[in-house]
This record gives structure tokens, C-alpha cells and sequence, in this order.
């Protein structure tokens, strides 16, 4: 994959720490010799933890498709702010049409906000229904909630008709609208799923959308 014609400078990047549990949004300065340039984080980050050889995950929505991106600290160049990131490997890319959305699917959905760890867990979950969903997000309407906040973690229990297991996501989200009926429609992005998992609800959705155009 060409670096350069994907993180292009100004395109805007999420990037995700499991060792320091840590998420910040970024912008991609460039690429030099192979290593992605993008800008430190101004706050909500622990800059004195992102040393060499921490690794990060890259997530970026570009024009060609959503790309994935392993990647570890090569340096910090301090005298302008930026983290220069090696890549590790090949990048995962879901091209643009696996977002195609689905509107009122006739899926089974559970959720509960992540604040803990515990969460993620917990067999506590409240049903929700499902508004669209993509390879990429949802749109989930519930009850309205206080602590639905924008970029808080979210999971998601999601039960397609043609499985017997249910797929688990963990998402964030980007936004929440209060309707006139006192429901909150929940948009969500699927920021942690296997893509396997993934691959289930693109099949999915592709044969939806082939009944319906029937």
C-alpha cells in the first residue's frame, strides 16, 4: 500500500492505545520514509507514556474505504509536535461499499455503555432497536439516557437472523438526538470487532439488500 496516497496530510485519524487504554483523535502531517506523521495530542492523552516501541492502532475513514493500521512509536520529534509512527504491518482496508446501509434491519440488539471493565462482561443488557446498520456503525434508538455522551464506549449484542451465536461489538459514540417521543437515536461507530464478525454482517447486509431489490 502506498502511505502517501492514504494519510495525506490534514486527514483526520483516530488512534487507539491498549496498553495505555487510551483513545484521542489526530491529524495526519504526512508521511516521511515511511513513517506516518501525525500530531501529538493537546489533552485527554498521557504524552509522557507514548515512548518508542508503544504500539498504536490507526483508524482513518479516507476516500477509497476505512483503513486500519498497526503501528508503534518511532519517536517524538518535540520541536513540532508530532508522533512519527512506524507501520508494523499491511493495512486492513473496508472499501467503501461494505458501509452500504441498511435501514430498519430485522435484527435482535441488546446494549450497555461501557464505564468499566466489568462491562464488557456483564450479562446485564437492554434491548434497543435497530434504526440502520453498516459494516462500519449503527443507528440504535433507546430510552432516553443522561450518560449517552459522544465518545463514550458503547457495546452492542447483535443477533442475526441466520446465526446462532450473537456478534459483540464495542463501539463509540459519535452522536445522540433526543426525539419528540422521549427516545434517544444512537449513532455508533464499530470501533472494536473481529473481522470476521464484520464479514457476518456485510453478508448480511448484502443479502438484504438483494431480497429487497427483489
Amino acid at each position: 500500500m502506498n502511505l502517501d496516497k492514504v494519510f495525506q496530510r490534514g486527514l483526520e485519524v483516530d488512534i487507539y492505545s491498549k496498553a495505555l487504554d487510551q483513545s484521542w483523535k489526530s491529524e495526519v502531517f504526512g508521511v516521511d520514509e515511511g513513517l506516518i506523521l501525525a500530531q501529538l495530542p493537546s489533552d485527554g492523552a498521557d504524552i509522557e507514556r507514548l515512548r518508542p516501541n508503544v504500539r498504536l492502532k490507526l483508524s482513518a475513514l479516507a476516500e477509497t474505504g476505512r483503513y486500519n493500521l498497526e503501528t508503534e512509536v518511532f519517536e517524538l520529534r518535540g520541536d513540532i509536535s508530532l508522533l512519527a509512527l512506524k507501520p508494523l504491518k499491511e493495512a486492513s482496508v473496508i472499501q467503501r461499499r461494505e458501509f452500504y446501509r441498511l435501514r430498519n434491519p430485522n435484527i435482535g440488539l441488546k446494549y450497555r455503555l461501557v464505564e468499566t471493565s466489568q462491562d464488557l462482561y456483564s450479562s446485564r443488557l437492554y434491548f434497543a432497536r435497530a434504526l440502520d446498520i453498516s459494516g462500519g456503525g449503527a443507528a440504535i434508538e433507546i430510552p432516553n439516557d443522561p450518560d449517552i455522551k459522544v465518545k463514550k464506549r458503547i457495546r452492542l449484542q447483535i443477533h442475526l437472523p441466520s446465526l446462532e451465536e450473537s456478534i459483540n461489538i464495542v463501539g463509540e459514540i459519535l452522536g445522540a438526538t433526543l426525539g419528540d417521543d422521549g427516545f434517544l437515536t444512537v449513532r455508533v461507530y464499530f470501533n472494536t470487532i473481529k473481522e470476521s464478525d464484520r464479514d457476518k454482517v456485510i453478508g448480511f447486509l448484502l443479502k438484504e439488500q438483494a431480497i429487497r431489490r427483489d
